[in-house]
């Protein structure tokens, strides 16, 4: 077997490995592969961990127990801070939503299966997982799953030098074997799973069972430091990782570590006091660091300027230093059973607050007023009365005190303004709805781009159906349309949700850029042609989601994020495509009415989601009671009587 004695060159990988992470999560253009870090923590804590049971093994003295409780003192201390920290820091800055995640991450995490859980959520790369605290932990979760596993094996097979010299290479072989398929299918699966990460952490006790059988080699180290460098520089999210990509780290680790610890790259540059002070202290480092990061991008609602991110990183490193030096170095010293049955009943205890922790909402009073279709009290009624069945519809009310007058036609922004529009209007001067959420009602045309070819089919029955009962009816006398501007495609791709001007004429398969503007336009043509006066309303400017506007800090009171106000002119330069498809139906039908409530949302030049302390927005581009309030006033007073 290898000595194992200390080696500064790996508290100094170790640094490295750290390092890249944080370069990575700090500033993911400046290190664009710092990710890979986790992969050599991997292959460094296989190696140590192999060697110290391999060691014990041979000597005859090998204590599966006494393996525990040394784990559990070396990762239970810090481990519990952190969860704790991040508790009580979600509790000051989370809504209760956000706190009700939070807490069953921290369950996950203290029982080390954070992976398995993120593993059915986004994932590493997504956007959405720079707002999770404890993203940072599924590698942690991965190592003492390992660690479950890996004494009993030694214990069995380390004495059986051949059985274990096979073994071992192929349980490595089915573990990156097992990677590769699971990347070819789900890269979250291949990046979250035990069985697609052992084999970085097997390599780690492939060195440490045979590295003895290797000479001393600065050549090694080089091509190792080349490798590792290559790593955190060159690679990138975009990349299919892992697979076959993490060769290169765990590879780079591997011939580092077997170079030795004399040889001029490990014991120039690796053994270096700077590298083996941020070692010693990697592994609260890397506890503390992703939480602060998250938190202060939360409060700020968007990237921290690099002047807080580089403030934050050092922040963690003083925390890790004191974490050391006050918690982990005294606890670990200590003998018998009694500090880590503490620690694992502490642990259980932040795993259970966790999973019962319920945050108020200060805002409570707030976001009720983001709702919409409230405030009706029976002034409506299923069925619209033109339709023998409207299964095929998403909406199909009317006006239950009289026979309406107004038909309201369109997708969800229809059914957005629909109740609105009812609690404003007068005697003589009721409405009726018809529509499908997600569908224009445009006739002749097809959607060629979506996911569901049913999607398609159905849009333009509907579409077809409700057109027709609308202009046969002739108790209505005014037709109002009602879009989302997304749906029509005309929209930059942050506003468009993926749908782009895919649309053909009916019976075509050929992608047509003025099939929308012909199929509205014949919906008019329909509508006219039959006596009714065809209103369109234009669509509201698209703001952030109003979840995503105000954050109660507790202590410091309200942070408004900057986004959920655009100007006016932004808003029009958004939408120029839209307005001029509205403008060319204007011009094909002079007839037509258009209505514009855009001044009336965005007064003073400005298009808020929040105004006079009320949501006017109850999402992204829906309106809520109060904004949609705003335009019914309006679109009912301007309608011709």
């Amino acid at each position: 077997m290898q000595n194992h004695a200390y080696r500064p060159d790996i508290d100094g990988l170790r640094a490295i490995a750290v390092l890249s992470v944080l370069g990575f999560h700090a500033f993911p253009r400046l290190v664009p592969g710092g990710f890979v870090g986790v992969d050599i923590f991997f292959v460094i804590s296989g190696y140590l961990i192999s060697g110290i049971l391999l060691a014990q093994s041979e000597a005859g003295n090998l204590s599966i127990p006494g393996f525990y409780a040394r784990r559990i003192k070396r990762i239970f201390p810090a481990l519990s801070l952190v969860l704790a920290t991040t508790l009580a820091l979600g509790w000051c800055i989370l809504s209760p939503d956000e706190m009700s995640r939070l807490g069953k991450d921290v369950a996950a995490s203290a029982g080390f299966v954070s992976n398995i859980r993120l593993w059915g959520e986004s994932g590493y790369f997504d956007h959405d997982s720079a707002s999770k605290p404890l993203l940072h932990l599924w590698s942690l979760g991965i190592e003492e799953q390992f660690y479950i596993l890996w004494p009993p094996v030694v214990l069995l097979l380390a004495r059986k030098r051949k059985t274990f010299g096979v073994l071992v290479p192929v349980f490595t072989a089915i573990s990156f074997l097992s990677s590769l398929w699971l990347a070819s299918r789900s890269q979250n699966a291949a990046f979250y799973l035990p069985v697609g990460r052992f084999w970085e952490l097997l390599a780690g006790g492939l060195l440490a069972a045979h590295g003895s059988k290797l000479r001393p080699s600065a050549a090694r180290g080089w091509c190792g430091a080349a490798l590792v460098a290559g790593s955190v520089f060159l690679l990138n999210q975009e990349m299919l990782f892992p697979g076959w990509w993490a060769l290169l780290p765990v590879a780079g680790a591997f011939l580092l570590i077997s170079a030795g610890s004399d040889t001029w790259p490990n014991r120039r540059l690796l053994s270096t006091p700077a590298l083996v002070f941020i070692g010693l202290i990697s592994y609260p480092l890397y506890l503390w660091h992703w939480p602060l990061l998250v938190f202060a991008r939360l409060i700020l609602f968007d990237t921290p300027p690099a002047f807080v991110r580089v403030l934050l990183i050092l922040l963690s490193g003083l925390l890790a230093w004191l974490t050391c030096r006050e918690i982990e170095r005294p606890v670990r010293g200590t003998p018998g059973w009694a500090v880590p049955g503490a620690l694992c009943s502490l642990l259980a205890v932040i795993a259970i607050t966790g999973l019962f922790i319920r945050a108020p909402d200060p805002l409570a009073l707030l976001h009720a007023s983001m709702t919409n279709g409230t405030g009706l009290n029976g002034l409506t009624q299923d069925g619209c009365g033109m339709l023998k069945g409207h299964e095929n519809m998403t909406y199909c009310r009317s006006d239950s005190r009289q026979p309406p007058v107004y038909a309201l036609i369109g997708d969800s922004h229809a059914g957005a303004l629909f109740p609105a529009l009812v609690r404003e209007s007068k005697t003589g001067e009721r409405w009726t709805l018809l529509g499908k959420s997600g569908c224009l009602p445009a006739l002749g045309i097809t959607r060629l781009a979506v996911r569901d070819p049913d999607v398609a089919r159905d849009c333009a029955s509907a579409a077809d159906q409700l057109v027709h009962a609308v202009a046969a009816n002739p108790q209505l006398t005014t037709v109002t349309i009602a879009i989302a501007a997304r749906v029509t495609g005309t929209l930059i791709p942050e506003l468009s949700e993926g749908l782009p001007p895919n649309y053909a004429r009916t019976g075509s398969h050929q992608a047509d850029p003025n099939a929308v503007a012909t199929g509205l336009s014949a919906t008019i043509d329909l509508l006219t042609t039959s006596g009714k006066r065809v209103v369109l309303v234009v669509d509201n400017p698209a703001l952030p989601d109003p979840t995503n506007c105000l954050r109660s800090i507790r202590g410091l009171g309200l942070r408004v994020n900057p986004a959920c106000s655009i100007s006016r002119t932004r808003a029009d330069a958004d939408y120029r495509n839209y307005r001029a498809l509205i403008a060319d139906l204007h011009h094909r039908h002079p007839g037509l009415i258009v209505f514009d409530p855009t001044d009336l949302l965005c007064p003073r030049d400005q298009c808020r989601v929040i105004n006079n302390e009320v949501y006017w927005y109850s999402y992204s581009d829906h309106l809520s009671d109060t904004g949609a309030d705003i335009v019914a006033r309006a679109l009912n007073g301007a309608l011709p009587r």
